[in-house]
């Protein structure tokens, strides 16, 4: 008796995982909306048992402005078109290809200061990688870590 009922909640449980899987395979393959942290809630009522709508939030997405390239619209990457990697900034549409850095050295990983003023990216110019920042146009290249241990993947956080 008692293996009768659990193969039969085996049973039920299979057959609501697999309507669930069907349910999601009707869904459109559609991006997400971005969610910001300048959502606005709205207030939809809602009809309950007794007829009187009751308010309820839903949240609405609305655009954040990006400060990509200083609000240029420029991306930051790296290359090894010229044979060792270097950085490089363009616009979004890819042109304006413009390289920042110029040495014998590795240089990698670029990211954008908050600000979009500054760069932070990590080179192998005392043969060992260590973190460094540049202006957004590629002057005062200036080194920040100075160890004998791999330095990398710097990323700015507000």
């Amino acid at each position: 008796m008692k293996r009768q009922r659990y193969v039969l909640g085996v049973l039920a449980l299979a057959s609501l995982l697999l309507a669930g899987c069907e349910l999601i395979s009707l869904i459109p393959n559609s991006p997400m909306p971005a969610v910001t942290a300048t959502q606005t809630p709205m207030h939809t009522p809602i009809p309950t048992a007794t007829g009187m709508p009751t308010p309820t939030s839903t949240l609405t997405s609305s655009p954040t402005p990006s400060r990509l390239g200083g609000g240029r619209g420029q991306i930051a990457f790296f290359s090894d078109r010229d044979g060792n990697a270097e950085i490089y900034v363009m616009n979004a549409d890819g042109t304006d290809q413009t390289r920042l850095t110029n040495n014998s050295a590795f240089d990698w990983d670029p990211d954008w200061s908050p600000d979009g003023t500054r760069i932070a990216f990590y080179s192998n110019r005392d043969g060992n990688p260590e973190i460094c920042v540049m202006n957004a146009d590629g002057t005062d290249q200036t080194r920040l870590t100075y160890n004998s241990a791999d330095d990398g993947d710097p990323a700015w956080r507000p």
